[in-house]
């Protein structure tokens, strides 16, 4: 009997099926739990309103775009979406968060755009959060007049003075405001029958691409500053 040489051949092939079970395990991919996961992709949104630094963005809309100048991400005040007013005591308004990306450099920069009043005048004011500087700052002096020549028509509403305006004087400054890359300032009296006279503010921001600022100032209707 050879009872050893066999015992001899049991153990040898038992560790060559260990060392194989060995192999196939090392090479069996880790479990779906296991693999590392890619990294996410960072919001815009927060990311802008991180950069904030605490302001209160409640009710504000937000958007973003791409050309071929970069990329732009902003944070807009709803009132901004049509004419405001003003109303005696309200002496600055936030109208739009921004955060403009350029493609070349990647280099982001955030701005806050507000409206501030000092009485009859206007102020619309572009600062960079980062800084502090304002790079832009437009001031629209109030109209004057009350009748007469500084007068010469009268309007049934203030929607019918406006209209007027947007046909006979916007266009010119629109193309200004394209032709310098800066928002254009209007100032007009409304008079409205029954003797009521409204002042009324445009700040009438570049529309052409090569204009990159002009995308932090939202389109805006008009002003009004409600008399107290």
């Amino acid at each position: 009997m050879n009872f050893p040489h066999s015992r001899s051949k049991s153990a040898i092939c038992l560790a060559v099926v260990l060392l194989t079970f060995g192999l196939i395990s090392s090479c069996t991919p880790p479990s779906q739990q296991q693999q590392q996961q890619p990294p996410a992709c960072p919001n815009p949104k927060d990311e802008l309103t991180r950069s904030l630094k605490g302001a209160n963005v409640d009710g504000y809309i937000f958007e973003t775009r791409e050309d071929d100048a970069g990329g732009s991400a902003f944070l807009t005040n709803g009132v901004a979406s049509g004419p405001i007013k003003l109303d005696p005591g309200t002496n600055n308004l936030v109208l739009r968060y921004a955060s403009l990306r350029e493609k070349n450099s990647n280099a982001a920069k955030t701005y806050k755009t507000e409206l501030i009043r000092s009485g009859d005048a206007l102020t619309l004011q572009v600062t960079d959060i980062n800084t502090g500087e304002a790079v832009v700052k437009d001031t629209s002096d109030p109209p004057t007049g009350g009748g007469g020549p500084t007068c010469p028509q009268t309007f049934d509403n203030l929607d019918a003075c406006q209209c007027n305006f947007d046909a006979t004087r916007r266009p010119a400054l629109q193309a200004e405001a394209n032709r310098t890359c800066k928002p254009q300032q209007a100032a007009l009296l409304c008079c409205l029958k029954g003797g009521q006279f409204v002042s009324v503010h445009y700040f009438i921001r570049p529309t052409r691409l090569r204009c990159l600022l002009a995308d932090t100032i939202p389109d805006l209707g008009g002003i009004v500053l409600s008399s107290r």
